[in-house]
């Protein structure tokens, strides 16, 4: 049986009868049985394994397979829950013998909610019909409409697929795939696919794979007591000694002495250090975050622990304290927290405190690398930063005039705010060597903004005008409070039509890994807003 996705060819379809339609709740392993007629099997839910022919392939929510007369299936639930899934059964009626023939295995689409859709209303909706041969044409009109679907959605998508893939193998990495079967989804010639992929995600597809499969081994090395060979091929590797290889070219050194120097159990309490530990590869035992949507939550590598959207850290502080007492973390890293919350920490565990006004983020990233062992990778890190940095800088000044002025704002929390040289104005000012207004000399060294008022804002030199608007309904009025202004139109950014609307994430995290991103992202924001005023001029010559 082969290993490449089914691609459905309109050309071949003739007439097919839909036999047998139904849902199904699997608490425990079905045996093996062979199958009488083609068979479309869609799993809505469930952890567990669908063996055909013998071959397994991995049951997530949203798989879909075809399989043929005479083969063999069995499927063996691995989870506690219920595998929920739809068996549809059909045979041919008068079409060509190759019909069908190469289509087998798994399925992939772009969009698995419509398939979903498609696939529900086949097995319910011909129920409704109190007509028997009512029943049976909506049963074959839902049938074809299934099949249209299949086609048309992985042929219409290419455009974007490049995306698509990557998510594959982001949720796919355990099973065998290649570049053609990747290729397949896409809709592209398997070089062309490459030459794509490599441009959008800055690797090849097979070195994207096994960058995701190490990364995962990783994680697993770190946050479990699993077995080498277990670990192998949780993340898709049959054979432990050649995953052995693979990571230790990959990492520099074997995964059994990674798992060794990487097993403290640390908890980082400090939002923005995860981007330092991202930078350094390492994945500590828990960490915390926080944004806009979700509020406050502690990750681990079971589950996150979910806070109250809006609360601050010191409110939900007694609150995370239980949740680390259960934990019997190593070690604790916070940031300038009150000193009665440090001396509570401490009770947990031994804890660090990385000074957050009184060093930059070289200096967090640095006591980060000194804390598990990775001076040199972050050494290392640091001048291939500066190096892409200055690259960067270079690179900007094609696209804008050294002397224009750069301002940022924030509006949050019911007020205007100036941001100075830490946080985006660090990648902006000091990275990417651009011009701040005259305003930003005023901020401390150790701040990172000031409130600015409205005047301040309308009565601006800026060239260049950063905006970031928190999304809550009062941040949002004083944004059109702003841009309504009679005076808005005479700020020289505006006039210029060099105003960036820009989101609070990546642009404010503080971190190693958030300013890689946003080197490259300055240069693409600043080009592509020469080349749309370029384009407008000689449109309108």
């Amino acid at each position: 049986m082969t290993n490449q996705p089914t691609v459905l060819n309109p050309k071949e379809l003739g007439l097919i009868e839909c036999i047998h339609a139904s849902h199904h709740l699997l608490s425990q392993d079905m045996k093996s049985y062979k199958l009488v007629n083609y068979t479309f099997l869609f799993f809505k839910k469930g952890d567990g394994d669908l063996y055909i022919n013998e071959k397994r392939h991995f049951i997530k929510m949203n798989r879909f397979f075809l399989l043929h007369p005479g083969m063999t299936m069995r499927i063996a639930n691995k989870g506690e829950n219920l595998i929920h899934y739809y068996h549809i059964e059909f045979r041919k009626v008068h079409v060509h013998d190759s019909t069908f023939n190469h289509l087998q295995g798994p399925i992939y689409v772009a969009h698995p909610s419509a398939l979903a859709h498609h696939t529900e209303n086949l097995v319910h909706k011909p129920k409704m019909e109190g007509n028997q041969q009512l029943k049976k044409l909506r049963l074959q009109m839902l049938t074809y409409e299934l099949i249209y679907f299949l086609h048309t959605d992985q042929h219409t998508t290419s455009q974007s697929n490049i995306k698509i893939a990557e998510e594959f193998i982001q949720t796919h990495y355990q099973e065998d795939i290649n570049r053609d079967m990747l290729a397949s989804m896409t809709g592209l010639s398997p070089s062309h696919f490459s030459v794509r992929f490599k441009k959008e995600t800055g690797r090849s597809p097979m070195d994207y794979l096994t960058h995701i499969r190490i990364e995962k081994a990783k994680e697993l090395l770190t946050t479990t007591n699993d077995r080498l060979k277990g670990i192998a091929k949780s993340v898709g590797y049959q054979d432990e000694f050649y995953f052995s290889r693979i990571f230790k070219k990959v990492s520099g050194i074997p995964p059994t002495v990674y798992s060794q120097t990487k097993r403290p159990r640390i908890v980082n309490l400090v939002c923005a250090f995860n981007g330092h530990f991202h930078a350094l590869n390492h994945i500590p035992f828990a960490s915390l975050s926080n944004n806009a949507v979700e509020g406050y939550r502690l990750y681990t590598h079971k589950n996150p622990i979910y806070f109250s959207k809006g609360r601050g850290i010191y409110e939900i502080f007694h609150s995370l304290l239980d949740k680390l007492a259960d934990m019997n973390p190593d070690l604790i890293i916070c940031g300038d927290f009150p000193a009665e919350f440090e001396e509570s920490t401490k009770h947990v565990a031994p804890t660090i405190n990385i000074p957050w006004a009184k060093k930059d983020w070289r200096g967090h990233l640095q006591q980060i690398a000194q804390l598990i062992g990775k001076e040199e990778e972050a050494t290392k890190w640091l001048n291939e930063y500066d190096e892409k940095a200055h690259t960067a800088a270079n690179n900007v000044r094609k696209y804008i005039n050294p002397a224009d002025k750069i301002m940022i704002i924030r509006i949050y929390a019911g007020q205007y705010r100036l941001y100075g040289k830490r946080n985006i104005g660090q990648v902006l000012y000091n990275d990417l060597k651009l011009t701040p207004v005259e305003e930003v000399k005023q901020i401390g060294k150790e701040m990172n903004q000031q409130i600015f008022t409205l005047d301040n804002i309308l009565k601006s030199e800026a060239d260049h005008l950063f905006i970031m608007t928190s999304p809550d309904k009062y941040s949002k009025q004083l944004l059109r409070q702003l841009v309504e202004d009679k005076k808005w139109p005479n700020i020289p950014a505006v006039a210029k039509h060099q105003v960036y609307h820009i989101d609070n994430m990546p642009w404010l995290e503080y971190s190693a890994y958030a300013h890689e991103l946003l080197l490259e992202r300055s240069v693409t924001l600043f080009k592509e807003h020469a080349l749309r005023t370029n384009n407008s001029t000689n449109t309108s010559i």
